[in-house]
């Protein structure tokens, strides 16, 4: 198997990992928490939640993992 396919199998093996990370998180008692701060008026001006941020940076690391994947696919497709 070439360094390329290798590394295209672990970055699925990450993409499955971090997708069920972030539904987890997404249904989870931590968002709970989050819409209860928010609601008790610990929302403060300065923008999204710790919880917002995190789950946008899960979700941009999802999406750099995709693109580096059809990288890899199409110069392992062209060799």
């Amino acid at each position: 198997m070439s360094m390329v396919q290798e590394r295209i199998q672990e970055n699925e093996r990450l993409l499955t990992i971090d997708r069920q990370s972030l539904a987890h998180m997404e249904n989870s008692s931590w968002r709970h928490m989050d819409d209860l701060h928010c609601a008790l008026g610990g929302v403060s001006e300065q923008g999204p939640s710790l919880f917002e941020r995190t789950i946008r940076r899960m979700k941009a690391g999802i999406d750099e993992l995709e693109e580096a994947n059809i990288v890899l696919r199409r110069l392992h497709h062209d060799a």
